[in-house]
């Protein structure tokens, strides 16, 4: 079977509140793993993607982790860049794109499962600083380390005293 060419699509703003996302993510988890995450591994999990699209706020076409499209056969939306001004020197990034939140959660634990797996270990010993060098040795994100570091460990700490609770 021939999988559906990939082709670009509108970059639509998809917000979703905090406590929303912690639960796409716990749900995906379980889909992917056939568990749920731990507490630890989900709050780690919640900061990342927190850190990555501003707690919800800036979430595009439900993609809550960021994902870039290399190597993706689906649907992509696209950023253009003045130049010098991308991290990855190219005029134009191409994004995942998902038909809702629990395809973009998913897809999330995926890659990770996937590409990151060495930054899974970080995320069940509830290490945010760990997962972050871990996940930037690997390629996930082009952003200095140390102020993402620091922020996942101040998210990790939110989720951990006030959005895993409501859960």
């Amino acid at each position: 079977m021939n999988e559906p060419s990939p082709h670009e699509v509108p970059m639509v703003a998809t917000p979703l509140g905090e406590l929303e996302l912690a639960a796409v993510l716990r749900d995906a988890h379980t889909h992917v793993f056939g568990e749920p995450p731990t507490q630890s591994a989900l709050g780690v999990a919640w900061a990342q993607c927190a850190e990555e699209h501003g707690r919800g706020r800036f979430v595009w076409c439900h993609n809550i982790g960021n994902v870039t499209a290399f190597g993706w056969h689906g649907d992509y939306y696209a950023i253009h860049f003045r130049p010098g001004t991308n991290p990855y020197d190219d005029p134009v990034v191409h994004f995942r794109a998902h038909d809702d939140f629990i395809d973009g959660a998913r897809d999330y634990w995926d890659v990770l499962q996937d590409r990151y797996a060495v930054a899974l270990g970080r995320f069940e010993a509830g290490d945010p600083a760990g997962a972050a060098a871990a996940l930037k040795a690997k390629g996930y994100f082009t952003a200095p380390l140390a102020p993402y570091q620091r922020s996942m460990v101040s998210l990790f700490g939110t989720a951990v005293k006030h959005v895993l609770p409501q859960l």
